[in-house]
């Protein structure tokens, strides 16, 4: 079986703005060890040292031991359940790992389950200020947003997260 994630269209294609990015490995000591749903191009941006494209398949294949995750899962509604539950059993096996951190951005879809999940699960959120413009496929310029976006941050430095992001949103730590 492959790629489930994705599905044969561009709507998927929505790469993380550099700036936030930027954020992300602020966070994280300067470097992403995995993106786990995201392609060539995305990790031209982002620049993780393991990244899952649709032909590995983040569902099917074995995940790295690291310790500083960043994910941007693919939104198509029955598609995000899955990433959801497979970021949070990967998050749940490193919760005494001193070090591990991890930050999804989503849509602030609160009428979801699985946004729920993040929120009762995570040790503090970012709800931007505005949307987010995302970077539209490969060369294809900015892509217009029609929602307000969520940056989870699971770790243990909360505190460090909400000063880094403050920039960008409306921080919540739990």
């Amino acid at each position: 079986m492959k790629a489930q994630y994705l599905i044969e269209s561009s709507t998927n294609e929505w790469y993380t703005p550099h700036h936030i990015v930027a954020s992300v490995k602020a966070v994280f000591g300067g470097v992403i060890d995995l993106d786990p749903y995201s392609c060539d191009a995305a990790n031209v941006i982002v620049g993780a040292d393991h990244y899952f494209t649709k032909e590995d398949d983040a569902f099917l294949s074995e995940w790295p031991v690291v310790t500083k995750v960043f994910a941007n899962p693919p939104y198509e509604r029955k598609v995000i359940d899955r990433c959801i539950t497979q970021l949070i059993t990967y998050q749940r096996r490193f919760t005494t790992v001193r070090d591990f951190e991890m930050i999804v951005l989503v849509n602030a879809a609160t009428e979801v389950g699985w946004f729920f999940t993040l929120l009762t699960n995570c040790d503090a959120v970012c709800f931007t200020r505005g949307r987010l413009e995302y970077i539209r496929g490969a060369n294809q310029g900015k892509a217009g947003n029609p929602r307000g976006q969520a940056l989870f941050y699971f770790g243990n430095d909360a505190e460090r997260f909400g000063e880094i992001f403050s920039q960008h949103g409306y921080i919540f730590v739990q």
